[in-house]
């Protein structure tokens, strides 16, 4: 999990702020924002029946 709130403000004597999340970072976000994906079991069985 990712907590903005953890990046944001500036440095202290004890702490030194992170870097900021970058592209990277941003597009991590992006995706875990996504909703799942719903499928059909059967979906998953004719892929396993292909498989083999």
């Amino acid at each position: 999990m990712i907590d903005q709130a953890h990046y944001d403000g500036p440095s202290t004597d004890r702490v030194k702020a992170p870097p900021p999340l970058g592209r990277m970072g941003a597009r991590i976000q992006e995706l875990a924002s996504t909703p799942v994906a719903q499928r059909s079991i059967d979906l998953y069985a004719a892929l396993a029946e292909v498989a083999r």
